[in-house]
């Protein structure tokens, strides 16, 4: 039961964050192998999560606060004119590393 619980904490630190995972699971003891595993697997359900939630939540909180529904954005007018080589090159001067 103390395992499962180990790897559910770096399972959710990976949604969270992959590189504070990491450092988690080998602070917890658990195998290097385990904790590659779980920290991969939290990251990518975090990756899904917003892939799958992050619209419907936008438009949902864009409507409730405006009441004006945003279908395009500034992102999305550059994927349009330049494609994911403009987008790669654009977005870590707008959003950051």
């Amino acid at each position: 039961m103390e395992l499962i619980i180990k790897i559910l904490t770096v399972i959710g630190l990976g949604i969270i964050e992959l590189w504070v995972a990491i450092p988690t699971g080998f602070a917890l003891k658990l195998h290097p192998l385990i904790t590659g595993l779980a920290s991969g697997l939290g990251s990518i359900l975090g990756a899904l999560l917003v892939i799958i939630a992050g619209d419907s939540l936008c438009n949902w909180l864009l409507k409730k606060k405006t009441g004006v529904r945003k279908d395009r954005g500034s992102m999305y007018k550059v994927w349009n004119r330049y494609g994911v080589i403009g987008l790669g090159m654009l977005s870590p001067l707008i959003t950051g590393a």
